[in-house]
């Protein structure tokens, strides 16, 4: 069994070693030395998985997708962090898994503003507070790197999780919005306005006509 695990994780680490340097695992922050401060830091990936959850209650498409995906970023930031406070820095084990982490978390980015959209054309004030402060958090690779990544952690899964809930208050609530343009609606238009100028036409026609025949009836002056 030991030695299964170190294969594979000698295996990751090969793949860590070939994959291209990037400012994601250049500018890693270290986290603090002490244990529980460690624990505390993995600890705090817990909010993607409470998130998830919430997200799967109702198992209705597509909150089964996006509550899988973010438990699925949840993993991949518990072994990310982990091997981060585990191996040395630059290790790269840490810079696979560092790959791993980037690239479903950036997915989610893709997945949750497809599906909630309407969010993101009418954004409530706790994303248009919440998400500046946490990439400002996100940002900090400095001596707090461990309390403000682990800030980001608890932040990003409450807005994702918040994400739905927003959309499905947009939904349900009764649509004040004016109607899609599609083409369809176009066609409508335009027939519309072709009738509206087309009577508009007759009547001035009509018009004109009456004020001819009054002017026909005029006597001339000898």
């Amino acid at each position: 069994m030991c030695g299964g695990v170190q294969g594979l994780i000698h295996t990751v680490g090969l793949i860590g070693a070939s994959l291209p340097d990037t400012p994601i695992t250049t500018n890693l922050g270290v986290p603090s030395p002490v244990l529980m401060h460690q624990i505390l830091f993995v600890a705090s990936n817990v909010g993607y998985f409470i998130a998830g959850a919430a997200i799967l209650r109702t198992r209705s498409s597509p909150k089964t997708f996006m509550g899988l995906a973010l438990i699925s970023v949840g993993v991949a930031s518990c072994l990310f962090h982990s091997f981060q406070c585990a191996m040395p820095v630059g290790s790269p084990v840490t810079t696979a898994f560092c790959f791993l982490d980037s690239i479903l978390a950036c997915s989610q980015f893709v997945v949750f503003g497809s599906m909630c959209r309407q969010v993101l054309i009418r954004p409530t004030p706790r994303h248009l507070i919440g998400w500046p402060l946490a990439f400002l958090c996100y940002a900090h690779a400095g001596s707090y790197y461990t309390v403000t990544h682990a800030v980001w952690h608890v932040i990003t899964a409450y807005l994702a999780y918040s994400i739905v809930e927003d959309r499905d208050a947009l939904l349900a609530a009764p649509s004040t919005q004016r109607p899609g343009f599609t083409p369809a609606l176009l066609i409508r238009r335009v027939s519309a306005l072709v009738v509206l100028r087309k009577r508009q036409f007759h009547e001035g026609i009509g018009a004109l006509r009456l004020k001819l025949q009054e002017l026909k009836r005029i006597p001339k002056n000898s």
